[in-house]
This record gives C-alpha cells, sequence and structure tokens, in this order.
C-alpha cells in the first residue's frame, strides 16, 4: 500500500486533553488576517507545502502537508507561535497532551474524524459540517492546494456513506432531544396549549425543537421576566413570571419544566388550577434536577410523566447502539480509504509525467532541426515525409511506456 508520508496531523482533543485547555493550543486571535498571517507564517517556518487549521469546542487540529524528508514540526517552537504568552508548564505539557499523526494513521485519522468515528459525541453530524468548513476556509485563504482537496473529497464521500448506510447517527442522545421524540410519539396537535416552566438554557433549547415542529401555542413562565421574554418573543407573546402560573387560565395540554427550584413547581394544587376544569389526559415533562414535579402529579393516572432519569436511560442505551454500529462505518471506511489511495497514487503519476511529453517533444524537434537536419534536408520530400512520420509515431508511443511503467511499479 502506497503511504502518504508528507501529510500529518497535529492535534488536541478531548482524549488527551482537558476540554477547558484546548483554548490554550488554537491560534490566540478572532481576527481572520492574523490567522492567516500566523498559518503561513507556520509554513514558511516549518517548510509546509500546505496546512488546514480547524477549531471546535472540543479540538484544535492543524493538517499539513510537508515534503517526505522534513521532520514533523518541534511541538513546543509550534505552540509558540500560535501562543506567545502560554505558560512554561502548558508549553512542557504539549507533547503529553497532543496527538501526532503520519502516513497511513493520519489519513485514517482524518476519514474518522469527517464520519464522527473519533468526535467526542459518537455520531454527531456537526464535525462533519466543522471539517468541511474548515477546509473551505483554508482553501479560500490560499492555505492549502490539491494534496488536501483530494483528501478531503474522499474524506467527506466516506462521512456521507457511513451516515446514510450505517445507523451511527441514529437514535437521539440529548435528552431535550429525547423528550421531544417522546412528546412527538404522542402526536400532539398543532395547536396543543405548551406551558415552558423555567426559561434557562435547557428550555431554549426545547423551544428551538418546539419552533422546528411549528407548535406556536406556548406560553413561558419564568423568576426573570426578561428571560421568559427572550424565549416567549419567539412565539409572538410576552414572558410571565413563575407567580403568573397560579392566575394562569388559559389552560394546557403539555408542560416542559426545568427551573434551578429545589422544591416542586408542579404540585396538586397547581395541577388543578391549570387544568381549569380540563379533565383530559396531559403530558408533563420533567427535564429540572433536583425535580421540579411533586410525587402526587408524577402518580396519577391522567397524567404521562417524563423525568430526565428515563431519558439518560434512553440516551445511554441510544449511545451503545451507535457505539455498535462503529465497526460497521470501519468496514465502510476501509473501502473509501482505499479508493483514495488509488487515486492519489494516479494523481502522483499524473504530476510525475507532466514534463514527460514536453521534454519528448523537445528531442524529436531537435533530432530534426539539428541533428540529423542535413540528413534529412539531403532526402527528398516523400522520404522525409515518412520519416517525420515514423518520427511522431515513436514519440507517441515513449509517452506512454514510462507512464504504464510507473503505474504497474505502484498498483
Amino acid at each position: 500500500m502506497y503511504m502518504n508520508q508528507e501529510l500529518k496531523i497535529l492535534t488536541f482533543t478531548h482524549k488527551h486533553c482537558n476540554i477547558r485547555d484546548i483554548s490554550k493550543y488554537v491560534i490566540q486571535s478572532d481576527v481572520e488576517s492574523a490567522k492567516v498571517d500566523i498559518l503561513n507564517r507556520l509554513k514558511a517556518e516549518f517548510h509546509i507545502d500546505e496546512i488546514m487549521y480547524l477549531s471546535t469546542c472540543n479540538r484544535v487540529m492543524y493538517l499539513i502537508y510537508q515534503h517526505k524528508l522534513s521532520p514533523t514540526p518541534d511541538m513546543r517552537r509550534w505552540i509558540h507561535y500560535i501562543n506567545p504568552t502560554i505558560s512554561e508548564q502548558d508549553l512542557n505539557e504539549a507533547d503529553i497532551k497532543s496527538e501526532v499523526y503520519t502516513g497511513q494513521e493520519a489519513i485514517e485519522h482524518v476519514f474518522e474524524l469527517s464520519s464522527s468515528l473519533d468526535s467526542l459525541v459518537v455520531g454527531e453530524r456537526e464535525i462533519f459540517r466543522q471539517l468541511r468548513d474548515a477546509y473551505d476556509w483554508s482553501r479560500e485563504q490560499q492555505l492549502c492546494g490539491d494534496n488536501t482537496r483530494l483528501l478531503m473529497r474522499f474524506a467527506i464521500q466516506a462521512a456521507k456513506d457511513v451516515f446514510t448506510n450505517t445507523g451511527i447517527g441514529e437514535r437521539a442522545l440529548s435528552v431535550v432531544a429525547l423528550a421531544i421524540q417522546k412528546m412527538m410519539a404522542l402526536k400532539p396537535k398543532k395547536n396543543a396549549r405548551i406551558l415552558l416552566v423555567g426559561a434557562g438554557q435547557t428550555n431554549h433549547l426545547v423551544s428551538k425543537f418546539l419552533l422546528k415542529y411549528q407548535f406556536d401555542n406556548v406560553e413561558v413562565f419564568n423568576r426573570s421576566i426578561e428571560k421568559a421574554n427572550a424565549i416567549a418573543e419567539k412565539f409572538g407573546r410576552k414572558g410571565q413570571s413563575l407567580s403568573d402560573l397560579l392566575h394562569f387560565t388559559g389552560g394546557f395540554d403539555i408542560i416542559f419544566v426545568c427551573t434551578a427550584s429545589h422544591e416542586h413547581i408542579i404540585n396538586e394544587p397547581l395541577l388543578k388550577l391549570l387544568r381549569n376544569g380540563d379533565t383530559s389526559d396531559k403530558l408533563v415533562i420533567d427535564l429540572a434536577i433536583p425535580s421540579n414535579v411533586a410525587p402526587e402529579v408524577k402518580d396519577r393516572s391522567d397524567i404521562t410523566y417524563i423525568d430526565i432519569d428515563q431519558l439518560r436511560h434512553l440516551a445511554s442505551e441510544n449511545l451503545e447502539f451507535r457505539r455498535a454500529e462503529v465497526s460497521k462505518a470501519r468496514i465502510l471506511l476501509a473501502g473509501h480509504i482505499d479508493t483514495y489511495q488509488s487515486a492519489l497514487q494516479q494523481r502522483k503519476i499524473e504530476k510525475a509525467m507532466q514534463s514527460v511529453p514536453q521534454a519528448i517533444k523537445s528531442i524529436r524537434e531537435k533530432a530534426i532541426s539539428e541533428v540529423f537536419a542535413k540528413d534529412l534536408d539531403n532526402m527528398d520530400a516523400a522520404t522525409r515525409a515518412k520519416v517525420e512520420e515514423m518520427m511522431a509515431y515513436m514519440e507517441k508511443k515513449c509517452i506512454s511506456i514510462p507512464i504504464k511503467a510507473a503505474k504497474a511499479m505502484v498498483l
């Protein structure tokens, strides 16, 4: 198998580095032109032909192409370039916290990353978009070229195949997504009356799903009216305080509750007030820790109750399902990597042979105009034409011979 030793990856990820420490190893500037300048300086300093830069919340990756005889960049010097103010301790720990891949290992790392096998959450599709965006940005800044283009083209194709033909991206893992799935399984009407009790990050995420599924009959209650408004405005409503629950007469079909309170927000007396005489079955989804719903409400036969423990158990099962799909994904990736290797070999042959046709043509032209010029001048027109025809034939055949030989050597 052809080994692409020019490809190297320097990366810091959640596997060997505390997530909060990863920021120390990213380029220390939010200004695009400054990032580009630093990356170009890295190229010059370490004799790099191409570089691609990826930075996410749980990884930073520098994908580079160097001449095969160039040494892998010294990690301390590399980090000094991207973060001149880094502490000596963090600099000393860089070698321990980093991962370095070369050749075949680097290729496999890119393919597994694009397909989310190397993600913090196996099967999450966000890394696919982030990797593609990182390549597009690096290409637009003229930091990378043909080698990176070919690698990313096949890695993206592989990722699409994995997500299409395995279950690695199936079955939600977040408790909010699972809560929404549970709700949708009950087939609520689009005009269902939904109450969001609490306006923290969790119910912000809930509101995004509700908008996605076109639920708009939503009321938001929270201690902070400002935070309640931030969510309620999405539905064309005004936020209300928690105390307003005691006077709310609009009824409900579904409640999402998630507050920081250590007391039960949804208790039997409040439930009776909120029902306002309605005796139909209701759905209560409790995403709080500790629970915001009183035991007597959870146990009612006319209440479908879902809590975070149920959702976490389901998330754990779903994660195990995704992990079981990893072996299937790796089989698919192996095929794509082989295809990439073949394409890479072919591309290198094409590049190596680009000068051959012109070189052979120049030899023929020199033979006609200089080496055998007098001999050709002494020939009659028909003989000279036949000789030149023979030389043109030989030129064509001589071009094909080294190309075929080169292909045979690498296959």
